[in-house]
This record gives C-alpha cells, sequence and structure tokens, in this order.
C-alpha cells in the first residue's frame, strides 16, 4: 500500500505521496490538492505563455528541470510529477515544488501571489517583505523570526481578500538560506538539507516550527532596494505609487504573463494600498548588521 502524507499549506489541505522533511502533518483526510507520481506530458495545447523550462495556458502549468523532475499542474488541484532521474534527491524536488509550480496553482485557485515573505508580530498582525531577488527578503525574515517573530511565508506571499480585507497564508514551513547567513546565527549546517543535490549551490532548507493554520492580517508592507550608502532610507508610499510596485512584484506580473482574473488581481492590490502601511526601505548594499535593518523596520511598526 502506498503511503499518503497530508498537510495544510497555503490554507489548502494536500495529499503528497513523498513527505516533506520536516513539516508536521495535518489530519485532515480531505484533500484539496492532490500530488502524485506519474507520466507527465511533454508540451500542453493552447498555450498562452511559456519560457525557458515552462508551459501554460488558463488552467495548466507545466515545468520541466532537466536530470530532476516534470511538474504538471491542473485546475488548482492536481499536481503530478515525473522524475527525470534515477537518483532522486527528495528537498530538490520539493525546492522546485515550492516555487512556479505551487505559484500557478494558487493563482488557477484565485490566491493573489507576490513575490515576497512575512511574518507576524505579538499582535498577529502580518509584515511583509518584497523587492528583487537577492535583496534580503529571506535573511530579514528570518532575523525577524529568531528576534521571536512569527515566520509566515518565503517566496511566495499567498493572499485572499475576506470581507474586504487581505490575508496572507502559512506556507511550506521552510525559509531558503546562504551558507553565510546560517553561519552568522551559529546554525549547525549538518543538520540541514542542501536545497539541491549538488555542492556548489550553496542554499539550505531552514525548516521553521511556529506554524499557524488561520490566515495573518496583513498591516505592513516593506519594499527592500539597496543602495550604495551607508546609512538605511525609509520612505513612506502614498497609494498610487504602493500599488504599482507591489503589482510589479506580482508573480502574475513576473510569471503568469497576464493569465488570471485581472478584477480579483487589481481588487487585492487596492484593498492592499488601502489597507497596510507601505515602506520603501533602501538598505547599505554591503556592511551592514542585521540587527540594525530589524531595528530600523520596527521603527515603522
Amino acid at each position: 500500500m502506498n503511503m499518503k502524507y497530508n498537510y495544510n499549506i497555503f490554507g489548502l489541505n494536500f495529499e503528497s505521496f513523498f513527505p516533506f522533511y520536516g513539516l508536521q502533518e495535518n489530519k485532515n483526510n480531505c484533500a484539496d490538492v492532490y500530488i502524485s507520481q506519474g507520466k507527465v506530458v511533454d508540451h500542453l495545447n493552447f498555450i498562452k505563455s511559456s519560457g525557458i523550462c515552462y508551459e501554460q495556458n488558463e488552467n495548466e502549468f507545466l515545468l520541466t528541470i532537466a536530470n530532476v523532475a516534470k511538474y504538471y499542474v491542473s485546475c488548482g488541484r492536481y499536481i503530478v510529477i515525473e522524475f527525470l532521474t534515477e537518483d532522486i534527491y527528495y528537498p530538490e524536488i520539493l525546492l522546485f515544488l515550492m516555487s512556479s509550480v505551487i505559484i500557478s496553482l494558487l493563482e488557477q485557485r484565485k490566491y493573489i501571489t507576490i513575490h515576497g515573505s512575512a511574518v507576524a508580530n505579538e499582535k498577529n498582525n502580518g509584515i511583509m517583505f518584497i523587492g528583487d531577488s537577492g535583496v534580503g527578503k529571506s535573511t530579514i525574515s528570518y532575523a525577524m523570526y529568531k528576534k521571536g517573530y512569527r515566520f509566515i511565508t518565503d517566496e511566495i506571499c499567498a493572499i485572499k481578500i475576506k470581507n474586504n480585507k487581505a490575508f496572507i497564508y502559512q506556507d511550506f514551513g521552510y525559509i531558503k538560506l546562504w551558507t553565510n547567513t546560517l553561519q552568522k546565527f551559529d546554525e549547525e549546517l549538518s543538520k540541514l538539507k542542501r536545497a539541491r543535490k549538488k555542492n556548489n549551490y550553496g542554499k539550505y532548507l531552514y525548516n521553521i516550527n511556529n506554524y499557524e493554520k488561520n490566515p495573518t492580517i496583513i498591516k505592513n508592507i516593506f519594499i527592500i532596494n539597496s543602495h550604495n550608502k551607508n546609512s538605511f532610507d525609509t520612505i513612506r508610499l502614498e497609494n498610487i505609487k504602493a500599488i504599482n510596485i507591489v503589482t510589479k512584484n506580482s508573480f502574475n506580473n513576473m510569471l503568469l504573463k497576464d493569465i488570471g482574473d485581472k478584477k480579483n488581481q487589481y481588487n487585492c492590490y487596492s484593498v492592499l494600498a488601502n489597507q497596510c502601511k507601505i515602506y520603501k526601505i533602501n538598505r547599505p548594499h554591503n556592511g551592514f548588521l542585521l540587527n540594525d535593518f530589524v531595528k530600523k523596520i520596527e521603527e515603522c511598526l
């Protein structure tokens, strides 16, 4: 008999054929999403957009990672994985599952997805960090988690509007962190899983233990940039400018190429702009302390 593993992720019950390293199982047997192993098509029909390793249409998404796996997503409910190697490394399978695969599934289910990370304070108010890749979103979330904030999500901010309020949902419970960040906090690398099988890929999956099933209302958004100054600069943004930047960092704009419900998307951005304090924070490109970064953010909360 094949084992099935059940998890609650982004407010959805997942049934998977393989376990998610370190994540606590959910005993709810009624699945919203099924992850199975099987044969995956080579190409989709009626393609609306495509890239180097993916194709998509309104209800399907196909991702092919050479020497790892193919992932097929359909109808916001099914994910089929076909392994492309006999040397299977499950953290690597999970790594790609946690990226564009889940983003496409969430968008098919009418979630709004934004490229960012998030934590919550003691009042259970959500704090989002968005910005370009490599700017430090995961690192600042990890630093705030170590200071006592509750971790919510890394990489994918999955948002839904309820009663005209924007809520964010808990992700898989991992932060992808570089070796040097983990060493600064004296983490034992031997106890962590490498994100990829290749030894020259320097990110690890850091497991978070403060899981919260219920969604969190979003109160603050920080748009992170780096500059060549030695100081931190913080600017409060007005609604229109804030909406434009948040839209720019949405996965619908970055990856999905305008597939989906436009009315739902713009309504979400409008609610976020009215509900949240939104700041642009410029941090030094080099030579700053994470504690100083955290203090600067806390001054705005």
